[in-house]
């Protein structure tokens, strides 16, 4: 038989041929010999077989290293370089959270928080001043005087807002008058009466708002919108409003709270990810195709999956017009997106879309263009386990909750959650004896009164949600 490289591939010698043939070659030589096991002879020559098979182990592994279906590590990333495709690096999770205070107190980069039921520190990613001069929420103390005709006042973004008091008006009254006074204004805020509080909030994140005020209105503590970031890289699941503990006080910080969807971090590629993620990839060698464009898409940081659903028909199907096609994208930045689709699309072909952003050509000349953000729809999941408690770890159910978070996240764009799946997810933590689950999606996040032990079906415009506080385990 031929070993080494062949026709077919690469022959490698097994530690029990190459033992085989030590004997053979010493008996030709010298004769016989003592072949028993447990003789001296036979222990040095399988000694030394030993060492003669790693060599052969290492010419097989330096064969395979120069092909995408058998390297693994850095020879795997060698060979993407080839398409100028790399490995995914270990992200970390960010999310934006609300810090509430007094007025005027700054809160140092690097302060640390951490979420209910998650060990992980979260730091906060810059200095964040507190102060009426630009601030997301606000919260004002009016205080009653006996003085009629006084006028109490606020400045929003420079514009005033003010009532003049009158005889026998109550704070409640005062407060109710400058509330609907300010909500009847076109600024982007919201006023309300909380327990005859002034309170003013920016209707847009991205917004915030410079407040001033009369005497006998105060400052009692407001809220700037700032960004944490996990100190520890890879899949962290961080549950809405789940950040309230604060590791580092200063004085004058009240209280924090994550009230939006996190970005969730994730693992470095793995071997078998970076294998997929190249053999789609081979598509975006050339332009014009869906499966180029959505390559180029799946290359780009922070997109986590994509479906592009064309109409080559010559009449609107589902919303997309004739002869166009509509991108649904997870994850990355818009404008990088679109100016992507724009750079690969064909001529003359449009594509179709709930966003809309600028980009250019070759000549600088500014274009829209149109794709999705997928629409969210949040998985429930209940799970109701039998356990060896001498076995089960003490922190069980946490591991089968970040299992189920991690494997239903990983899901993409139109991808149904299949019921049978969610066991390897439960049965992967030590203990686990059986397992019953009910599964439910909801476009509104709010969990649904009845789960089911059946497939959740995803639209192909749906992307699933989930995080650890929509996981229960009974």
């Amino acid at each position: 038989m031929t070993y080494g490289v062949t026709r077919t591939g690469f022959n490698k010698k097994t530690l029990e041929i190459i033992v085989k043939e030590n004997v053979e070659t010493i008996i030709a030589k010298n004769g016989d010999i003592n072949t028993d096991p447990n003789s001296v002879i036979m222990n040095f020559l399988s000694n030394f077989a030993f060492t003669q098979s790693q060599t052969w182990e290492m010419g097989e592994a330096i064969f395979n290293s120069i092909f995408p279906d058998t390297a693994f590590g850095v020879a795997l990333d060698s060979i993407c370089s080839y398409i100028k495709l790399k490995r995914l690096q270990a992200t970390k999770t960010t999310t934006l959270a609300k810090l509430t205070g007094k007025n005027q107190i700054l809160i140092p980069a690097n302060s640390q928080v951490i979420a209910d039921n998650v060990n992980t520190i979260f730091l906060l990613t810059k200095d964040e001043s507190l102060t009426n001069e630009s601030c997301y929420e606000i919260y004002l103390d009016i205080k009653d005087i006996v003085q009629d005709n006084f006028e109490y006042y606020v400045f929003i973004n420079d514009q005033k807002f003010s009532y003049i008091k009158q005889e026998n008006d109550t704070v409640e009254h005062i407060t109710n008058q400058l509330v609907f006074f300010i909500n009847q204004s076109d600024q982007p805020v919201q006023a309300s009466n909380l327990n005859n509080q002034l309170f003013i909030k920016s209707t847009d994140v991205k917004l915030t708002m410079d407040v001033y005020v009369s005497q006998y209105i105060s400052i009692d503590k407001l809220s700037v919108l700032s960004t944490f970031i996990a100190s520890d890289e890879g899949y962290i699941s961080l549950a809405i409003n789940s950040l309230v503990n604060i590791q580092t006080p200063v004085f004058g910080w009240i209280s924090v709270i994550n009230e939006f969807s996190p970005e969730i971090g994730r693992d470095l590629e793995t071997d078998d990810e970076l294998r997929i993620r190249r053999k789609l990839s081979l598509g975006s060698i050339g332009s014009g195709t869906l499966d180029a464009i959505r390559a180029k898409l799946l290359n780009l940081t922070g997109v986590t999956s994509v479906l592009i659903i064309e109409n080559a028909t010559d009449a609107t199907v589902n919303n997309i017009p004739p002869h166009s096609f509509e991108p649904l994208v997870s994850g990355g930045d818009d404008l990088t997106i679109g100016q992507t689709i724009w750079d690969h699309k064909g001529g003359g072909i449009q594509s179709h879309g709930n966003l809309s952003v600028p980009v250019k050509d070759s000549s600088g000349r500014e274009h829209f263009v149109k794709f999705s953000r997928p629409i969210f729809l949040y998985i429930y999941v209940d799970v109701r386990i039998t356990k060896d408690v001498n076995l089960f770890p003490v922190n069980g159910d946490d591991l089968i909750k970040n299992n189920l978070v991690s494997q239903i996240s990983k899901l993409s764009v139109g991808e149904s959650v299949l019921y049978q799946s969610l066991f390897t997810s439960i049965y992967n933590v030590s203990g686990v004896t059986s397992a019953i689950i009910t599964i439910a999606g909801s476009l509104i996040e709010q969990k649904p009164d009845v789960l089911v032990s059946q497939n959740i079906i995803v639209q192909k415009s749906q992307v699933q949600k989930t995080d650890i506080s929509k996981i229960t385990i009974l």
